[in-house]
């Protein structure tokens, strides 16, 4: 995740999410995964705001607070951790580049008995056959994944879609969770991207209260698999 992603419609989604699920009494870490900023043209996703008679009926508050911090010209994933959406949720918003620190941010999650769920929100996704020196800060590793659900805590990952099916897709990446963590696994699907999730038994009623609760409100917008 980037500062410079900042009031995307992912964003947009996402911030209804974290509340929706914080309102079920979910005790929620977000872990950016965060990378700095490129000169890429990621996080263009943002026309949306222009046409609010189209998008903010989704959910208005959310829509207006991201459009306002906005205009003010600072693309900045402070203001989501400071807005009231995401009240009590904890942020780790350091640099992923610097592998140390990767390292802390796991321990910390890992340590810490309060968190029932984890959200890693790389900037792609899942690490893949292809992850090198050179791009590894892009994806959430399998030895982090299989950390934080061993620890006690549910999992929810971001994943980036591939230029493949997309139902095929979404298949495979659960069928990989599942085989791996020995979890319960679902899949939301958001409008540009997908979220993955492996539950623990603990937080099955929970999580599916609130995935339901997305669904509803974001109608096609937001499909659980």
């Amino acid at each position: 995740m980037k500062d410079q992603y900042f009031a995307d419609f992912g964003d947009y989604q996402k911030v209804s999410l974290l509340q929706i699920l914080k309102d079920e009494n979910l005790s929620l870490v977000v872990h950016w995964l965060k990378t700095q900023d490129d000169l890429s043209t990621d996080g263009k996703h943002i026309k949306y705001l222009d046409t609010p008679l189209l998008w903010r009926d989704y959910e208005p508050e959310i829509y207006d607070y991201l459009k306002t911090k906005l205009a003010t010209g600072s693309r900045s994933l402070r203001h989501i951790e400071e807005s009231l959406f995401c009240e009590d949720i904890h942020f780790i918003n350091n640099l992923i580049e610097d592998r140390s620190e990767r390292k802390k941010s796991i321990d910390l999650i890992t340590q810490n008995s309060t968190f029932d769920l984890v959200f890693f929100d790389p900037d792609n996704g899942i690490e893949v056959a292809s992850t090198n020196k050179k791009n590894i800060h892009k994806y959430v590793l399998w030895e982090e994944i299989i950390a934080a659900y061993s620890s006690g805590k549910s999992v929810m990952i971001y994943q980036h879609f591939s230029r493949s099916n997309r139902e095929v897709f979404i298949k495979i990446k659960l069928e990989d969770l599942k085989q791996r963590l020995g979890a319960e696994v679902m899949a939301l699907r958001g409008k540009h991207s997908v979220y993955l999730w492996a539950i623990q038994p603990q937080h099955s009623d929970k999580i599916k209260s609130a995935l339901s609760k997305f669904s509803a409100k974001w109608k096609g917008l937001g499909t659980v698999v």
